[in-house]
């Protein structure tokens, strides 16, 4: 038996329910994200909250249920733009607010009496527990009985919880965490300092970009979706000046014959400088993202790539049975320098992504010469797409290091990025590896494909 006590979430439901209305709350208006981007942002909310009712997970469907209430009730009133703005899709976020927050309370009601089931599975547990340190003879006279009861308990309460999509013993997570584990077991490869000041590692305000040393995550190809025999990428790394497209290099799984039977070799993956260990939470989807992405976004970036200059675009897909999977890169109209590039149509891509009932997912762009991280102007830009879904992923791809990293904010990071009113390259008080790390939940596989759509 476990001397531990039991989470305190676990034995009492108001705390384990306020924790997850505090989690919904975690969100901040920025001045900086245009307000239509947020009323879109809220419709793609709402979707996802009904795509997880009908998986049958209404923790996650009345987290988001009560996000998009909340933040449309008592947060978009202090953007700056508020009261002058008008759109159709504010209209839509209107009209369906008193439905939604119905159904987050009725959703409510659910999860508190699959949490009350529980709890009283787990207050019988820790009594348990108690009684055995400090009256062992009683614990073990009663023990056969207390065994029975137990089983009861377990059994009511695992009828409760599996019949909303929960897990017993699982408490919801409320942000990211870095995984504490890297810093001691992998300490960050030290760089040689250059005496004479290196220009492309300058922003436009002085201020240096710092480069963490971080690359790809330890992506596995994972087999997610059933899908025809996929033909194997063989092309060489990718170097500014030269026809390649591709940023990876080939590198074949131990496990891949094991994991894949039946398959040629692996997409080839870049695994030099391998990346911080990713985050040690759970998320409520994994993510597939095809293997051929990344070498058919730097093909349509490679007039830019040449001239060293940064392009972006918005990364789309849809929820395929219980995860998401990337099947679109919307390449808007946009504008771009060395250290920078930024959309100028997001209705463009909204519409893109509207007619083929696309979620958005997150973005990718590219460093012409610089290694694959998220700098100040990154970290704000992703913090807009993980604050409205915590999935949302960065990709940046690094040609001339012939390396791609998969981010995400950390709990740290999206408090600070939240906190921070500071636009343009500009340095953060704390240690970069603390504010971003690898995408645990991403899978790239080879079994789908990616679609580019070029707006430019």
């Amino acid at each position: 038996m476990n001397d531990r006590p039991i989470d305190e979430a676990l034995l009492d439901p108001v705390v384990r329910l306020k924790k997850i209305i505090g989690s919904a709350e975690q969100m901040k208006v920025s001045a900086q994200v245009p307000l239509l981007r947020y009323y879109r942002s809220l419709l793609e909310m709402e979707r996802m909250a009904f795509s997880y009712i009908k998986d049958m997970n209404l923790e996650r469907a009345f987290i988001l249920l009560y996000r998009f209430s909340w933040f449309a009730i008592s947060e978009l009133k202090t953007h700056p733009d508020y009261e002058h703005h008008d759109s159709a899709e504010k209209k839509q976020v209107i009209a369906s607010l008193t439905k939604n927050m119905e159904l987050a309370d009725q959703l409510k009601n659910e999860i508190r009496q699959a949490y009350q089931l529980q709890s009283d599975y787990y207050n019988f547990e820790e009594q348990q527990r108690k009684l055995r340190l400090t009256h062992f003879e009683e614990w073990l006279a009663t023990r056969s009985e207390a065994l029975l009861k137990s089983a009861e308990l377990l059994k009511i309460a695992e009828a409760g919880t599996h019949r909303i999509g929960m897990t017993m013993g699982h408490v919801l997570p409320v942000q990211l965490q870095p995984d504490e584990m890297h810093a001691q077991n992998s300490p960050p490869r030290k760089r040689e300092k250059s005496t004479t000041p290196d220009s492309k590692n300058i922003s436009p305000d002085g201020a240096p970009i710092v480069d963490p040393q971080v690359t790809t995550d330890g992506i596995d190809f994972a087999d997610v979706i059933p899908a025809k025999r996929p033909t194997a990428i063989t092309s060489p790394p990718v170097v500014p000046g030269t026809s390649s497209t591709s940023a990876f290099r080939s590198v074949k799984p131990d496990n891949f014959a094991q994991e894949y039977p039946g398959l040629d070799d692996p997409p080839e993956v870049c695994r030099s400088n391998k990346p911080g260990a990713p985050v040690t939470e759970s998320f409520g989807k994994t993510m597939a993202v095809p293997s051929d992405l990344v070498d058919k976004f730097l093909a349509a970036c490679e007039n830019n790539t040449l001239r060293n200059v940064e392009t972006c675009g918005i990364l789309g897909g849809s929820l395929v049975r219980d995860r998401f999977v990337i099947t679109h890169v919307v390449l808007p109209k946009q504008s771009g320098t060395s250290d920078g590039c930024s959309s100028e149509d997001d209705v463009g891509v909204a519409t893109v992504l509207s007619s083929n009932n696309l979620l958005s997912l997150g973005w990718i762009h590219t460093h012409p010469s610089q290694t694959a991280f998220l700098s100040s102007v990154d970290l704000h830009t992703h913090h807009g797409y993980q604050q409205m879904m915590e999935e949302s992923i960065a990709i940046v791809c690094a040609p001339s290091h012939n390396s791609v990293g998969t981010f995400v904010l950390t709990s740290e990071g999206m408090t600070s990025i939240g906190n921070c009113d500071q636009r343009g390259f500009h340095p953060h008080p704390e240690a970069l590896d603390k504010l971003f790390t690898s995408a645990s939940h991403v899978h790239y596989t080879p079994t789908v494909s990616a679609e580019i759509v070029d707006l430019r």
